[in-house]
């Protein structure tokens, strides 16, 4: 169940209903709450370039993990790539496109909580990364980037990004594109 309180009323979201402040539903939750998804990454332009100029010898660098809870109908969604604090690399950022495709056609869904591993949310794109080292690739990446928050901000579900430590550039982005932001003590979003 996850609760939030906005200065006039309180929502709860369980894996049945959403409830008002009475505690009466207001939807049934069929992981079809909120905005209807216009975007489908397997017709993705972006993705699909992105994925062709990434040099074959590219090695990965991090991940993007999601994990489904049919029971509860509530997705997490983890950026892993912490000697980078969780800096999207290349590899991390097809992930996070695919991911966002299993979460568009995910019907049990109802939810997705979005964080970073070891105590750090996102540090925005990984600079360091080889394959982003031309004109074109960045151009390429800040595409896919640009489609895949514009298709997490579509998603049929409530999503929030827990955010532990700095959510910094792209990161900052990718939090500000789920419906809820929930900070943690000490961190900040620049």
């Amino acid at each position: 169940t996850i609760s939030a309180t906005v200065p006039t009323q309180q929502f709860t979201l369980s894996g049945e209903h959403t409830l008002n402040k009475e505690g009466l539903p207001l939807a049934p939750v069929h992981g079809r709450i909120g905005r209807v998804s216009l975007m489908h990454s397997a017709l993705s332009p972006a993705l699909l370039a992105f994925k062709k100029a990434l040099p074959a010898a590219h090695g990965r660098v991090g991940r993007v993990s999601l994990a489904l809870d049919a029971a509860s109908g509530i997705a997490r969604l983890v950026l892993r790539n912490r000697p980078h604090a969780n800096a999207l690399s290349s590899s991390m950022m097809v992930d996070l496109s695919e991911a966002i495709d299993r979460l568009e056609q995910w019907d049990a869904g109802a939810a997705v909580v979005l964080s970073g591993e070891g105590g750090t949310f996102c540090a925005g794109a990984a600079l360091n990364d080889g394959a982003l080292s031309s004109a074109e690739m960045g151009a390429l990446f800040s595409g896919l980037m640009s489609e895949s928050l514009t298709r997490l901000r579509r998603l049929p579900l409530v999503s929030v990004a827990a955010i532990d430590g700095a959510a910094i550039g792209g990161g900052a982005e990718l939090a500000t594109a789920t419906d809820w932001r929930l900070l943690a003590p000490g961190a900040r979003v620049q």
